[in-house]
This record gives structure tokens, C-alpha cells and sequence, in this order.
């Protein structure tokens, strides 16, 4: 029951605003926190230190203000002051939404319930080297996330350097390059480690900085990673309709994990309509069956014709500016067919058999 428990925690604080989450650690911080037995808090309503203890109250220590005469207990006016779990819980759902392990189990049950994909993608919350090995030798998919300008150390060249480190000791692309830097580099944690590659990009929003991206799928081009990390901002777009437009944080006041499960498929719902409805009042290919007679109209063509239309006007060509005859034009045809890539020419091939 703990561990459900922890689950059901763990979903809730990741649903909350960063300003909710801020506070939500603060107050862990403080009642995390062993006080010495002659230290009280100060009251959360009149800011007195007047304080004595009065008891407890849900197995918390409960204490009196003096100045005001209120009671209160640790998680008074927080987001935690109604809730029944014990310390232990919370001290667990913490430590394991901090590291990543929640989110491990919840890719594992979405894979379990059939969901498949290549990538994880996640901004930096998530990108540590703990949580990376976790995802790679549990559950297989490669990760795609930003990473933070933090001390934490990966294994380049046989240096243990952080990523400034790695960026000082490198040459960067000039120009118009989308990206300054590539490297392959080592993720490495409690003696596990797995191969990455850091692609570092420029801060649109200040120019003299700069952000890295990280992959554990060393394969990929620097182009190809930027562009698969960039369509986590479509869920960036979404999560803030949803909080800006459709009341996703403000609407509903409560703690009950059910309420707030129904909640979020409420306003899921609205996104999903509002955005069929804008679909079919912008999108032309929406128009049902005249998209489809519109597309009829459309030959197609094969690959191996279009090789042959476009070899055809390089003869063309080259019979109208260098005026060669029909022996060395045909010579030049099979030399350049026979550089051709394997597929290709078997297309050719093909189109002259059926010819």
C-alpha cells in the first residue's frame, strides 16, 4: 500500500506549478528538519515566537501561539497541511522524485501498457546521470534531454570534467552552424556507465550564452538531436494552454488524488476539442472529399521513372554544351550509372527490363 501511495504523491507533485513545487520542497526542508528541543517554529500567522507546545495532533507535534492563541503544526498553510501520510512517506516520494525513480517506474508501467518509443525526451529536471543508466539498461529506450550547467562530472578523454569544462576545451563551428559544438562523452554513475554525446547550442534568448543537449544514442547527427528535442515544445505549448487559457491549476482547489485525476482529464478534453475544431476550420485537408479528389488529380511517379526523366535532361545537357557524339555520350551514360548507388541502379534496371 506504501508504495501506491508514494505513486499516487509522486503523480500529484508533478502536476503542480514550479512556484507550488518551490514551496512544497521548502516546507519539507522545514519539517524534514530535527530542532533541538528547546527550539520552536515561529507561528505561521502572526509571525510570534511566542510559542509552546500543545500536544499532538495526526502524529505531528502540535504547537500554541501565545500572541494570537492559534494552533498550528509543522505543514500549517502549506500544501502538505492536510495530509495524513506519515513523515516516512513523504521523505520517500520526495527522495524519489528528486532522483528519478518515479518517473523510471512510470515509463516502465506506459511500456507495459503497450506504449512504445525510441526516445524519452525531458528538460533538465531529470537529466541526471543516474537517472540516464536507469533508463538505458531498464527499459531500454534512448534519452534526448537538456542538461544543467551544474559541477556534475562525465568521463571526456579520460578527464572527468563538468560541461563547461568539456566546452572550454574544445574548438566551436563558426558561422551558420545550428549547433557550436559535438562530442562523445561517457555518463558514468555508482560504477555504471553508458556512451553519450553532448551537442552544445545557442541560447536564442542570450547571445553570448549557450545550452548542451545530451543523447544516449551516440549514432545520431548534432541536426538530427536538436530536432528531436525540439518537439518537446509542443508539450511546453500545451501544458501552458492548459494552465494559461484552461484553468488547469486554478480550477480545482482540492488534495483528493481522484478529484484531481478527473480534473486533469476534464481539461485534457477541452484541449483535445478546441484543437479538432481548430483543425477543421484552418486545415484544407480536412475538407474531407475534395482533398481526396484533389489528390487523385495528382500523378504518381515511380522512382525509377522520375531517374530516368532526370538522367534524360542531364544527356540533354551535356549533348547541347559540349557537343560529343552518340558513342561517347553513350559511354558517358554507363560511366555515371555505374557511380550511382546500388539501389538505383537496380531501379534503372528494372525500368528497362519492363521498357
Amino acid at each position: 500500500m506504501a508504495a501506491e501511495t508514494r505513486i499516487k504523491l509522486a503523480n500529484i507533485i508533478t502536476r503542480l506549478p514550479e512556484e507550488a513545487v518551490d514551496s512544497l520542497y521548502e516546507t519539507a526542508c522545514k519539517m524534514f528538519e530535527n530542532h533541538p528541543d528547546d527550539e520552536k517554529p515561529c507561528c505561521p500567522f502572526c509571525g510570534g515566537k511566542a510559542i509552546v507546545r500543545n500536544g499532538h495532533k495526526c502524529g505531528k507535534q502540535e504547537y500554541l501561539c501565545k500572541d494570537c492563541r492559534k494552533t498550528f503544526v509543522s505543514t500549517t498553510n502549506t500544501l502538505m497541511a492536510n495530509s495524513h501520510q506519515p513523515r516516512e512517506i513523504w521523505e520517500a516520494v520526495i527522495d524519489d522524485t528528486l532522483s528519478g525513480d518515479v518517473m523510471v517506474e512510470l515509463i516502465h508501467s506506459a511500456r507495459c501498457a503497450g506504449i512504445t518509443a525510441r526516445y524519452v525526451l525531458f528538460d533538465s529536471w531529470f537529466s541526471a546521470p543516474k537517472t540516464m543508466i536507469a533508463l538505458k539498461n531498464q527499459e531500454h529506450p534512448d534519452t534526448i534531454a537538456m542538461v544543467k550547467k551544474s559541477r556534475t562530472k562525465y568521463l571526456y578523454n579520460g578527464e572527468k570534467l563538468n560541461v563547461k569544462e568539456i566546452y572550454s576545451r574544445n574548438k566551436k563551428r563558426r558561422g551558420c552552424s545550428r549547433y557550436l559544438l559535438s562530442v562523445s562523452i561517457t555518463v558514468e554513475k555508482e560504477g555504471e556507465s553508458i556512451p553519450a554525446k553532448f551537442v552544445y547550442v545557442r541560447n536564442k534568448s542570450k547571445r553570448k550564452d549557450w545550452l548542451v543537449i545530451v543523447s544516449t544514442d551516440t549514432e545520431l547527427s548534432g541536426e538530427e538531436i536538436i530536432r528531436v528535442y525540439g518537439k518537446r515544445w509542443d508539450i511546453e505549448v500545451f501544458f501552458k494552454a492548459c494552465k494559461s487559457c484552461l484553468n488547469l491549476v486554478k480550477e480545482y482547489r482540492g488534495i483528493s488524488y481522484d478529484a484531481m485525476n478527473a480534473h486533469v482529464a476534464i481539461v485534457f478534453s477541452r484541449y483535445m476539442m478546441l484543437s479538432v475544431a481548430r483543425r477543421e476550420n484552418t486545415d484544407d485537408k480536412t475538407i474531407c472529399e475534395l482533398c481526396f479528389c484533389l489528390l487523385d488529380e495528382m500523378e504518381d511517379i515511380m522512382f525509377s521513372r522520375s531517374m530516368h526523366i532526370i538522367i534524360d535532361a542531364l544527356m540533354d545537357t551535356v549533348m547541347e554544351y559540349f557537343h560529343i557524339t552518340e558513342a561517347r555520350l553513350d559511354e558517358f551514360t554507363v560511366s555515371f550509372i555505374q557511380r550511382l548507388p546500388k539501389y538505383m541502379q537496380e531501379a534503372l534496371e528494372r525500368k528497362e527490363v519492363a521498357a
